[in-house]
């Protein structure tokens, strides 16, 4: 098993070397990385794609658009923990002088306060391989075809986990691992949208309504995660320790990964793609609706990623099960027991299926100039995928050209959902015939960095014809 996590994070790495959106808490285009993570009806062109088809074909843009890996490819990289600065990590973990800092009991109690709850660390990266728009005509509408991968994992560390490290097991004390949860996966999405328009007032030209749907079909080379955590266990008064374990996981690997369950009696070797071999794939869908009220005002509303993936290679389940009691540390046979009814079994399987981050996306764009562009989203998970949460996400954001030669400044804030507050900024040019954007969704993270629980960067390019 420790090798099976070795090659996770080494895969983690390479992703985000080589390496659209997805989730309500996945990475998203650089510029609405800049607006605070607000998409829903500001977006626009192919980089509507993955929150709301509608907004890909509008009568004012350009004829194709294409997002592919030159000049520079459109990539999105966010990742770090919601309950524990650097700071906090320096004080706690950085020593003193090279040695190791004593906590005091202020100390441990403060420590144990950050993960009140659970603590979430998180990574989500994306990438446009590639992704073109052609609008045929405004009465037809558009058509968009394009190709992303997403790398993401979550996981909640239960506060159990500290509260063991700094109290040991004190008697009639009980621990509760239930908070544990990880999920965690390496997609790609190749996806076919239309957009058209369905509605426009004669009287009032400016008022128009736009839907659109996407169509996915998504490759899975990587998933990890738990579907049930409820293991626990307490000390009694003799310093007996009882309880319960009771956990069940999945896995799945592509076979280029070369990774080895227990179970498997042959060594398997590793091989690098570009296109590696499916351990999993499955179909989904976004549909949305775009309504354009006046010149000043339009309101947005998608549905996105509706769909399922089946793992059914290499695909591996992992539980464990059944009481615990040890009232002797100091016997083989009793550690032995606790180690395995922690650890549990792993077996092959046939196959499993996970849904994809489903999500509802509602948003409200103000134009009050053509220099200045006001924006709110509300993002909602339907379930903790990765890059998903059920928690809601609100946010807000704005764009501002100030001068004449099309230079955009952004900046927003987002609030709540997985991963909390964020102070967005961003920059964009125009050229006309290209189009460049970068941004952080975590500017407060270069401000003051010691106080940074995140770190994110985004940049893309677009060129219009």
């Amino acid at each position: 098993m420790n090798k099976i996590i070795l090659k996770f994070l080494i895969l983690l790495f390479i992703s985000s070397l080589l390496y659209g959106q997805i989730g309500s808490e996945g990475s998203f285009d650089a510029r609405s990385f800049g607006m605070g993570k607000t998409y829903n009806a500001v977006s626009k062109g192919i980089f509507a794609v993955g929150s709301n088809p509608a907004n890909i074909f509008s009568e004012f843009s350009d004829k194709i658009e294409i997002s592919t890996l030159l000049p520079f490819p459109s990539l999105s990289v966010k990742g770090g923990a919601n309950f524990i600065t650097i700071d906090d990590v320096n004080y706690y973990f950085g020593g003193v002088n090279g040695e190791a800092r004593y906590l005091s009991s202020d100390d441990k109690q403060n420590l144990m306060d950050l993960f009140s709850g659970g603590g979430v660390v998180g990574f989500n990266m994306s990438i446009n391989l590639l992704m073109i728009s052609f609008k045929v005509n405004p009465s037809f509408g558009t058509l968009a075809l394009g190709i992303n991968d997403i790398a993401s994992f979550q996981c909640t560390i239960p506060s159990a986990v500290p509260e063991v490290a700094l109290y040991g097991n004190p008697s009639g004390k009980v621990y509760d691992f239930s908070e544990f949860e990880l999920q965690s996966w390496y997609l790609r999405s190749y996806s076919l949208s239309y957009s058209r328009k369905i509605f426009s007032s004669k009287e009032s030209p400016n008022n128009v309504i736009t839907a659109g749907v996407t169509l996915k079909y998504v490759q899975g080379f990587y998933y990890a995660g738990t579907e049930h955590v409820n293991s626990s266990f307490s000390t009694g008064s003799s310093n007996e320790i009882e309880g319960n374990a009771d956990y069940r996981g999945y896995s799945a690997f592509s076979s280029n990964f070369g990774v080895k369950y227990d179970f498997d009696t042959v060594d398997k070797e590793s091989s690098f793609s570009f296109f590696p071999e499916p351990a999993g794939s499955g179909f989904g869908f976004d549909v949305g609706v775009s309504a354009s009220l006046g010149e000043n005002w339009r309101l947005s509303v998608s549905l996105t990623d509706v769909g399922k993936i089946k793992w059914d290679k290499n695909a591996a389940q992992f539980t464990a099960e059944g009481t615990i009691y040890i009232d002797d540390l100091s016997d083989d046979a009793q550690r032995d027991s606790l180690k395995d009814k922690f650890v549990g079994k792993s077996k092959k399987i046939d196959s499993f299926e996970t849904d994809l981050p489903t999500a509802l996306r509602f948003g409200i764009t103000k134009y009050f100039s053509k220099s200045f562009t006001a924006a709110f989203d509300y993002n909602l998970g339907f379930n903790n995928m990765p890059g998903n949460s059920t928690k809601g996400r609100f946010s807000v954001g704005v764009e501002w050209m100030p001068f004449e030669f099309k230079m955009n400044l952004r900046s927003g804030f987002s609030f709540g959902g997985l991963y909390g507050f964020g102070w967005a900024a961003g920059i964009g040019f125009d050229f006309e015939l290209l189009e460049f954007n970068i941004a952080s969704s975590d500017f407060n993270s270069f401000v003051v960095p010691k106080k940074a629980k995140y770190l994110s960067v985004a940049f893309d390019t677009k060129w219009k014809f």
